[in-house]
């Protein structure tokens, strides 16, 4: 029988002052465009996208569709900084594990060979280590592994539940770490910290880090998840849930973590849930996802829009992206 997916909990509360490091995100929606003096390098490759527990991987118009799993139960999905691997969580070794295959699907390795859970994994700038989620201490933390072969001793970087930890919270009955980002041109990741109580549904708030110490580092506090950096390392594309009692109003919007007026990409709808930014190598277009939620049982849909918000326009159907092919 198939596995559910670990780490995924009820929607969130903003809270003022849950992490020394957090601002929060802006209520008016605005609808300027991000800064033009923002430099972006890079080609865009293939999306990847999630379907129906396998990994897939279409063009930017939504053609020549290739699956690339076929065992398992498969999840997330990151393209290694040179666009030549993903790295990507399965749990068809039984636990959730972290692989890395190549682009068209073969030549699949296990990195991570643990009785935990472990997922999410992202690419550091260079392509030498992987960063992922681990519940091997009990509750979910980031840690680091070296790649290729050998891979040496898994690195904790966050410390959840450890009262001495800066990002650590005596409002919560526990703190999952979920959802790390390495910055594309920095020694820094981007989290998102949940606060887990018995008297408010729970809530992520994100966090800086650096991937050197593990220490909380000023600026993108966000009442947020499912971040996605610009490749100029400022940007940050997040899934901006406005109520934690309206659980399907969700918004795309864009920070530069400087504290300026954060950038409304898609307006909230209780009838449309847009969300899981992933931002292209280029910089010019964001993919998320689009499910009406209004109908029973609707999957999601791909989309792609430019980067200041115009143009939207669906490519698949069935389909969650994960990330986008540098080339």
């Amino acid at each position: 029988m198939a596995r559910s997916l670990p780490f995924v909990h009820r929607r969130r509360r903003s809270v003022a002052g849950l992490l020394t490091t957090a601002t929060l995100a802006a209520v008016a929606l605005l609808t300027s465009a991000p800064p033009a003096s923002a430099t972006f390098v890079g080609g865009n490759g293939r999306i990847a996208f999630l379907r129906g527990g396998d990994i897939y991987t279409a063009t930017a118009a939504g053609t020549s569709v290739h699956r690339l799993t076929r065992t398992g139960d498969n999840a997330d999905g990151a393209w290694s900084p040179d666009g030549r691997k993903i790295a990507f969580a399965s749990s068809r070794a039984g636990s959730w594990d972290i692989y890395v295959m190549r682009a068209s699907g073969a030549g699949v390795t296990r990195v991570t060979t643990s009785s935990a859970d472990e997922t999410k994994p992202t690419w550091s700038p260079d392509g030498s280590t992987i960063a992922f989620l681990s519940d091997r201490t009990g509750t979910t933390n980031v840690f680091t592994l070296h790649y290729p072969k050998p891979y040496g001793v898994a690195r904790q970087l966050t410390r959840s539940g450890d009262p001495t930890w800066p990002l650590f919270s005596s409002d919560c009955d526990s703190q999952p770490v979920d959802a790390p980002e390495w910055n594309p041109t920095a020694a820094t990741l981007l989290i998102s910290v949940w606060c887990v109580t018995s008297y408010y549904p729970a809530w992520a708030t994100t966090a800086l880090i650096s991937t050197t110490t593990g220490a909380a580092l000023p600026g993108y506090g966000l009442s947020a998840h499912h971040v996605s950096w610009a490749p100029d390392g400022v940007h940050v594309a997040y899934q901006w849930d406005l109520d934690a009692y309206e659980p399907d109003w969700v918004a795309i919007q864009v920070t530069s973590g400087d504290g300026s007026p954060d950038v409304a990409l898609t307006q909230p709808s209780f009838s449309v849930e847009r969300s899981r930014p992933v931002w292209s190598p280029n910089g010019g277009r964001i993919a998320f996802a689009s499910r009406n939620i209004t109908t029973f049982g609707a999957t999601s849909r791909l989309w792609v829009m430019k980067a200041d918000g115009s143009n939207p326009h669906q490519i698949l159907g069935n389909a969650v992206p994960l990330g986008w092919q540098p080339r």
